[in-house]
């Protein structure tokens, strides 16, 4: 919970954009739960998309397009255990700068792993993880 809640927030420009202007965000997640280590490195590039009314606020609505890599490797019961894969999605956030809020996101994010374990016999397991997020103001 600790790693994802360093990225929750996205990353605004640092200069001002106009609608169409893209900038990149880049981080990684180190994650270590019970014998396993992740490393999940995730490059975004953000585009202002435009203006909606959110929440009774003057939103930007932002998109972002993210790419990366997830990788990790322990062992659990003797097994050793390694785990590669591809990570692809989009988020599309809305901010109200005049009030400085986060209003809302929605992501939808594909990892396309394989796990290999070898316990005197190696054994891959192509694995898919699909994740559908919504995050929402609860209030002012």
């Amino acid at each position: 919970m600790i790693s994802n809640y360093k990225i929750f927030f996205p990353d605004l420009p640092g200069q001002p954009v106009k609608i169409g202007d893209s900038w990149p965000s880049n981080y990684a997640i180190e994650d270590k739960t019970g014998p396993l280590a992740l490393r999940t490195e995730i490059q975004r590039v953000n585009t202002l998309e435009g203006f909606e009314t959110v929440e009774g606020m003057n939103c930007v609505r932002i998109v972002s397009k993210l790419t990366g890599r997830v990788s990790g490797a322990g062992s659990q019961q003797g097994a050793e255990i390694r785990i590669e894969g591809d990570v692809k999605g989009t988020v599309a956030w809305h901010f109200a700068p005049k009030e400085g809020i986060y209003v809302q996101s929605t992501s939808d994010v594909v990892n396309e792993m394989t796990v290999t374990v070898n316990r005197g016999q190696t054994m891959t397991i192509p694995t898919t993880q699909k994740q559908k997020m919504d995050v929402k103001l609860a209030g002012r």
